[in-house]
């Protein structure tokens, strides 16, 4: 099998899709193991535990395509409903003046990542020797 199928199968395996509602979605890929190393912080009340955060420099980071329109980023007043191309930069803006976008994305990036610790670890303990 190709390298290059190879790494859009790896990838595919990581995407999640977050409905914001009003016909708009957004799609991450799970942080990587190594990028998961720099969410997992102090516990704010008990220093001898951790704990995982997810901030907006993640939300931004993870997000490469979404479902909205010029309306939705304009107004329906001024703009049609035309969809518009997903853009990096232009999602940093729109997600920045959204708690509840960066909310939303920010829950499901959470989720992805424990669920991804939870059938690793599964998979570890099925795997070791009886």
């Amino acid at each position: 099998m190709d390298s290059k199928l190879i790494l859009a199968q790896r990838l595919k395996k990581r995407e999640h899709k977050v409905d914001l509602g009003g016909g708009r979605s957004v799609t991450f890929l799970r942080p990587t193991e190594v990028e998961m190393g720099g969410m997992l912080v102090k516990h704010p009340t008990d220093p001898t535990k951790m704990t995982w955060k997810v901030e907006l420099e993640d939300v931004k980071r993870c997000v490469f395509d979404w479902t909205f329109t010029q309306a939705d980023l304009l107004g329906a007043d001024i703009a049609p409903p035309d969809p518009v191309p997903f853009d990096a930069a232009l999602w940093a803006e729109v997600c920045s003046d959204s708690v509840e976008y960066v909310n939303k994305v920010a829950d499901e990036i959470l989720e992805s990542v424990v669920e991804y610790i939870n059938k690793r670890e599964a998979a570890r303990k099925n795997s070791l020797p009886a």
